[in-house]
């Protein structure tokens, strides 16, 4: 199951934990679960969709 994270001033999810904008730090927001609201970072899917994400 991915971690989605985000930053807190941020709308962008990221799972893909070599994404090069994947945040980290304290100030992020984690859902377990796949949000249902804010946007999904389109480098991510890129790299679902090439099998390339590590999470």
């Amino acid at each position: 199951m991915p971690r989605y994270v985000k930053r807190k001033d941020s709308d962008t999810w990221h799972w893909c934990t070599n994404c090069s904008n994947y945040p980290t730090g304290l100030n992020v927001n984690v859902s377990y679960k796949k949000p249902t609201y804010g946007e999904l970072c389109d480098e991510c899917q890129a790299k679902e969709k090439e099998d390339r994400c590590t999470g």
